[in-house]
């Protein structure tokens, strides 16, 4: 098998298929589909909750993630920033209590 770059992506995206099929994907073509697939999934977060959780008898699902800001772009105005907050705090109980 050849050298496969080594990240949390093309693990699990390896993992899902057929050992005969992951055998088959070259580097480069590992690379693409990391690229055109998997960059929002690629990164490592300190704090990745995941839940499904009932509320009002339908099912939902939450996530919570908490890491280091890395994106390039400006962050959100601050006159925003309380519904954020507002938003997070919401998820955390709905996670605890799920």
């Amino acid at each position: 098998m050849p050298q496969v770059p080594n990240n949390a992506f093309t693990r699990r995206f390896l993992d899902g298929l057929p050992r005969a099929v992951a055998d088959s994907f070259t580097p480069d073509q590992l690379d693409a589909v990391q690229r055109a697939f998997g960059m929002r999934y690629a990164t490592e977060h300190t704090v990745d909750l995941r839940r499904a959780v009932r509320v009002f008898g339908q099912k939902f699902y939450v996530i919570l993630l908490v890491g280091e800001e890395r994106r390039s772009d400006a962050p959100p105005p601050r006159s925003y920033m309380p519904f954020g907050v507002a938003a997070a705090l919401v998820s955390a109980v709905l996670l605890l209590l799920g």
